[in-house]
């Protein structure tokens, strides 16, 4: 099993200012981009597994976890993105069910495409 090192991520000016816990102790390293974070995050991994002779650190998944005011958009960001994809399903399955009633009574594709601001195509989807 691959062993997974959190490195924690947080912006300081124009830097990422990086913590990593390395053998119990936090090491620390910055870059300008996050993807030059994680490549430094890589070195001072690859540098303290031979330090160590514990070749595993050389090899770890790096997860990185960003902290203060960035992390704090990038989760704002994906509770609305999967708030939006709950809303997207619930949408769907409401959908569904008021194209099925209204077929059962009889309305045509066209009259309940009209009636929902849907397309006549995107009423037969929802009818399958």
């Amino acid at each position: 099993m691959v062993q997974q090192v959190e490195v924690q991520a947080e912006r300081s000016g124009k830097w990422w200012a990086l913590s990593i816990p390395i053998e119990g102790k936090l090491r620390h390293t910055q870059g300008r981009t996050l993807k030059e974070a994680e490549e430094m995050a890589r070195d001072l991994l690859e540098l303290y597994a031979q330090e160590y002779a514990q070749p595993a650190l050389a090899t770890a998944q790096i997860v990185i976890k960003v902290v203060g005011e960035a992390g704090e958009a990038a989760e704002a960001v994906e509770k609305a993105r999967l708030a939006a994809d709950e809303a997207a399903i619930n949408a769907r399955e409401t959908q569904q069910k008021a194209v099925r009633d209204l077929r059962s009574r009889g309305l045509t594709m066209a009259d309940i495409g009209r009636l929902l601001g849907l397309t006549k195509g995107r009423i037969s989807q929802l009818a399958r």
